[in-house]
């Protein structure tokens, strides 16, 4: 399947910018190894969270100061903190971009002209600059080429390999592909239950994990859910629904937020537990 053909089946909404860049996209996709059903799978995941279904060009920076506090905890710990940029981009913008990523001070104006544009949302002046020098155009410059449809998928494909997502996609890890591409874990949930429904698009049925290589990580998990909690599970090192099952029910019985995501926190909770497991009675 093209990819084009899974976004206008997902994206019926989609930006005329966006379908002109994907028709194109083809050879570019293949050059960057873009080109297995996982891979492409979790690219087109990534690309609709960021794009709220390829519908957003620019990065929306209206909040509200309550949703600030939720996205930016650290910088807005209250409402208080977080009301003087309330439903105010441009000054939202310079407070949490500016001084970081290569843009100058809050107030220089850079935290707002290199605010994220385009499929994986490109943001920073250093990004812009180091995607522009690889396509050989001034994105500094005019960073609205950033959502020209004859740079904007280059740019996400440049992005994606940049962070090594084909690796992770191979090993159906979509908790570190987000966390390289978004660098953190804001709308995980949602990234998964979409992946759920772009993955059907792309193996006709069959169960992802399937492709997906063996992970030591996930081997190591499974074998603690078999020994912590009688999962009986396959232990193949590819995470699946069952896998996720056995670390939610784990979770709920240890008072753990239940996201199927073995954290650091959930880990040091299976660590302890497996040693209980293994103290003599």
């Amino acid at each position: 399947m093209r990819m084009i053909d899974a976004v206008r089946r997902l994206c019926p909404r989609a930006h005329p910018i966006y379908i002109e860049a994907f028709e194109k996209a083809d050879d570019d996709l293949e050059a960057a190894g873009i080109n297995t059903k996982l891979r492409m799978a979790h690219f087109l995941t990534q690309v609709m969270h960021e794009t709220g279904r390829l519908t957003i060009l620019t990065e929306n920076m209206n909040y509200s100061a309550r949703r600030m506090t939720e996205v930016w905890p650290r910088r807005f710990p209250t409402t208080a903190h977080a009301a003087p940029y309330a439903n105010n981009p441009k000054a939202l913008a310079e407070k949490t971009y500016g001084g970081r990523m290569g843009n100058g001070p809050e107030g220089s104006g850079d935290g707002w002209k290199y605010i994220g544009r385009g499929p994986i949302q490109c943001t920073g002046k250093e990004s812009y600059a180091e995607f522009g020098k690889l396509l050989g155009i001034d994105l500094v410059g005019n960073p609205e080429l950033a959502i020209d449809p004859d740079y904007t998928l280059k740019i996400a494909i440049a992005e994606w390999t940049q962070k090594r997502c084909n690796p992770k996609a191979d090993q159906n890890d979509i908790y570190a592909i987000s966390l390289a591409i978004n660098g953190g874990t804001v709308g995980l949930v949602e990234r998964r239950s979409m992946f759920t429904e772009v993955w059907k698009i792309f193996s006709c049925g069959e169960e992802s994990w399937q492709e997906a290589a063996p992970k030591h990580s996930t081997i190591a998990l499974q074998k603690a859910m078999n020994e912590i909690m009688n999962a009986k599970l396959v232990v193949d090192g590819k995470a699946g629904p069952a896998t996720e099952k056995a670390v939610r029910d784990f979770q709920a019985s240890h008072g753990l937020k239940e996201d199927g995501i073995a954290g650091p926190v959930t880990w040091a909770a299976i660590e302890v537990a497996l040693k209980d497991s293994k103290s003599p009675r």
